[in-house]
């Protein structure tokens, strides 16, 4: 299933009055103001939730956020003997069948959530939601690079350093040959995805893949982030390059650490590149597939 604008609590939002405006059209490279559009958490009388209706046997759920071409970890197709085929090379990242494991996608780039259906990769046990996370509910600008797969794609503009040491090199990469300009984007923000999954289900682990705005991202959902159990995604570390600009919280470890270190959250040794956490007390399940340095 494709939830092509959003989510329901978006609808909602319509009903109830709100009004979106779209962000001033960006020119040149310049970075991107957040989507102007009112916070999630301004309202003083939330929108209805519009909960997943997933069979009563589900009590796990994966939640990957900015999915790309390999989903992970990607829940298996009732009816059918091993693991999905999804990951690097086919054959990684896939879970086998299992009527107490629900997979959540997420992905704004339209071809790719096109080419994860035909693929295969979006289940009877999973759901593919087609928007971007943000800092808020609207319309954001969005910038595409790498061509025709999109990988590096953000609702961050590349950091100009990174495409002069392309030219300079004489290397066709994703920014400098790749770029296939702006569009704009529906967003979310994670609280919106959260409220979507009912209370009686556990949030075993998500992974974000959000090309500098993972950390924004992982805000928004304000203290229901302590919902889940584990959080996977890119950041960087102390001496790293900042590959992408104009994300309002700068996608760095030390950011990360501020947001969730007070809802309980410990880090795992991963701290550069990637970053990994653990809500305290928070125990692994003997045979369910993790990822994160402990």
């Amino acid at each position: 299933m494709c939830v092509a604008f959003g989510l329901g609590v978006m609808f909602a939002g319509f009903r109830n009055g709100e009004e979106l405006s779209l962000p001033s059209q960006m020119g040149g490279r310049k970075a991107p103001a957040a989507p102007s559009t009112a916070d999630a958490t301004a309202s003083s009388t939330p929108p209805p939730r519009h909960l997943l209706d997933l069979p009563a046997a589900v009590k796990y759920v994966y939640i990957n956020i900015g999915t790309s071409w390999d989903p992970w970890p990607g829940c298996g197709t009732k009816g059918t003997k091993g693991e999905i085929k999804n990951g690097h090379g086919g054959n990684d990242g896939g879970l086998p069948y299992d009527p107490e494991v629900f997979c959540v996608m997420v992905e704004p780039l339209l071809r790719v959530v096109t080419g994860v259906h035909e693929r295969g990769q979006v289940t009877n046990t999973s759901i593919m939601i087609h928007t971007a996370v943000g800092p808020s509910r609207g319309l954001a600008p969005f910038y595409e690079y790498a061509g025709v797969s999109g990988v590096a794609s953000s609702l961050s503009v590349i950091n100009e350093v990174l495409v002069e040491r392309e030219v300079a090199s004489g290397a066709k990469g994703p920014y400098s040959a790749g770029a296939r300009g702006q569009t704009f984007s529906t967003t979310v923000t994670l609280k919106d995805i959260l409220d979507i999954i009912p209370d009686r289900v556990r949030i075993l682990q998500m992974k974000t893949d959000m090309q500098g705005f993972d950390v924004t991202a992982i805000r928004s959902a304000g203290k229901d982030v302590a919902r889940i159990d584990e959080i996977y995604h890119e950041c960087y570390g102390d001496n790293e390059i900042n590959m992408y600009e104009g994300a309002p919280v700068p996608n760095t470890y030390q950011n990360a650490k501020a947001i969730l270190e007070p809802y309980g959250f410990e880090s795992g040794k991963e701290r550069a590149h990637d970053c990994n956490w653990r809500r305290k007390g928070a125990v692994r399940l003997p045979g369910r597939k993790y990822i994160g340095n402990w």
